[in-house]
């Protein structure tokens, strides 16, 4: 009686099933190609069999293959061809010219037409069979090569440049050329025809000429004054050298279209080596002290304003611990090269920008005036471009810090640190079209704590009590030459300083 299987086991069963089904039909197929190369290797074709010209008599189907493939490579070893463009002739031999022949597969028809043959008639004259093989390029192959060999007639297109006098801040123009391009699959196309019917004549190559990006006209429209800004420097020595330092980095620096200015990659560490001076910097987020590079900040602010008046995307930007009295509030921009702090912009136009940046007066030693002109693209017709800065939040700092001490007279005052007002702003970009505000976009917020102020009192020494705590009325901050770095790119809460910033 039939056993009805579980379904566990009824699947087992089919799974083996399939698997010696498969397993002999792989078996089959192996067998079958086998005895196919056996029977092929096997085989000898007779007298009556010639292919290109060689009697394949005695010959079995691979030693044929061999003869034949022999006298191929032979046959196009014979042939060159010169390839030609202007006074340059580059040479291709028969390897490098794609040549293919269809050998096996005429062995393939003469081994048909054997096993048509009768025993009887194989060796007469009448039944021979005559093959020829057929030469083909392969076109992939020949291009390659044609690349390969003839590289050298490609020259770039060279775009009209623009070279900018750092003394005289004007340009002089120099004309672009064009470039050259190898039509390779063209030549490769056209030469094969000409291979193919047995012409191997010297060719010439396909070519074709293309612009440059920009000629020399559309580069003298493009480069063109598209903003300046200036700022007032102190009369310290020390500040205004390194201000004029780092001017000598930035003017006459040319940024490429897409291509992003980083400050501290331009210019680098600031060291006693490279000139720079001690002078006013901000310690600790909270005191300006005398540091090395004091007072660069003044060139990064002051081109951080151009750039935004000329449309530069801005990449990176930290504002100060508190707002600078050389700039607008919220549009200052602090370097430190030990947090890394930089200011980055970048060129999104089609033609390059040119920066120019000097300081007014040759005097270091009296106050000057930092300039900063930017050069490249303008905006479309009609479009021009404001830029605003609005306080959002402002906030009081504690009571100034008291401390009694007796290095000082009785009742006299030593500020040790000033109070300073915190604020919260956002900076836009509106774009007006014919004076009609058209768009208008976020370009950096600022975030700058309160700082609350530190003072020495001096102590009576005839007064036994111990002084009262009182609060005095906190003031405004000070105004300063100098700012500060603040840990805060697009910033919402107030985060820790780093000590010798460098304003």
């Amino acid at each position: 009686m039939f056993e009805r299987k579980k379904p566990s086991e009824l699947r087992l069963f089919i799974v083996n099933t399939s698997i010696i089904v498969i397993a002999v039909c792989l078996f089959s197929v192996v067998c079958l190609t086998t005895v196919a190369n056996d029977i092929q290797n096997s085989h000898m074709f007779s007298s009556n069999i010639v292919i290109d010209g060689v009697r394949l008599s005695g010959m079995t189907f691979l030693e044929a293959k061999v003869v034949l493939e022999e006298r191929f490579l032979e046959n196009i070893s014979a042939i060159s061809v010169k390839l030609k463009y202007e006074n340059q002739v580059f040479s291709l031999n028969g390897s490098e010219l794609g040549f293919e022949s269809n050998i096996e597969e005429v062995l393939q028809s003469a081994t048909e037409i054997g096993k048509q043959d009768s025993p009887l008639s194989q060796d007469t004259a009448v039944s021979t069979h005559t093959l020829n093989t057929k030469l083909t390029i392969n076109i992939d192959a020949l291009k390659q090569n044609i690349e390969n060999a003839c590289a050298q007639v490609n020259k770039d297109a060279k775009n009209a440049v623009a070279e900018f006098n750092e003394k005289t801040r004007r340009f002089t123009f120099k004309d672009g050329t064009n470039g050259i391009r190898l039509e390779a699959e063209q030549t490769a196309n056209a030469l094969s025809k000409r291979l193919c019917d047995g012409d191997f004549t010297e060719f010439s190559l396909i070519t074709s000429n293309y612009e440059p990006n920009y000629t020399l006209s559309e580069l003298k429209a493009n480069t063109v004054k598209i903003a300046e800004f200036s700022s007032k420097t102190s009369n310290n020595f020390n500040r205004n050298t390194n201000i004029q330092l780092m001017c000598s980095y930035v003017n006459g620096y040319m940024l490429q279209p897409n291509e992003i200015l980083s400050i501290n990659e331009l210019v680098g560490k600031r060291t006693a080596e490279k000139g720079f001076l001690p002078a006013p910097a901000i310690m600790d987020g909270k005191r300006l002290e005398n540091d090395l590079g004091g007072g660069i900040c003044q060139l990064s602010g002051t081109l951080y304003n151009a750039v935004l008046w000329a449309n530069l995307n801005i990449v990176e930007r930290w504002p100060h611990s508190w707002p600078s009295n050389y700039l607008e509030i919220g549009l200052d921009s602090t370097l430190d090269w030990n947090t890394e702090k930089d200011l980055k912009v970048q060129n999104m136009s089609d033609y390059p920008i040119y920066f120019a940046a000097w300081l007014d007066n040759g005097n270091l030693a009296s106050a000057n005036t930092l300039r900063i002109e930017v050069y490249g693209q303008p905006l479309p017709k009609g479009v021009t471009i404001d830029i605003r800065s609005e306080i959002l939040e402002t906030f009081e700092p504690q009571p100034d810090y008291k401390k009694y001490v007796s290095t000082l007279s009785p009742g006299q005052r030593k500020v040790i640190i000033v109070a300073r007002t915190g604020y919260r702003t956002c900076v836009w970009r509106d774009f007006y079209y014919n004076g009609n505000l058209i768009d208008s976009e976020i370009v950096g917020t600022s975030y700058y704590r309160p700082i609350q102020g530190e003072v020495e009192i001096g102590r009576n020494p005839e007064s036994s009590k111990k002084p009262e705590a009182t609060v005095e009325p906190t003031r405004a901050p000070e105004p300063t030459d100098e700012p500060e770095p603040t840990p805060t790119v697009v910033p919402l809460e107030p985060q820790p300083e780093t000590p010798g910033s460098e304003p």
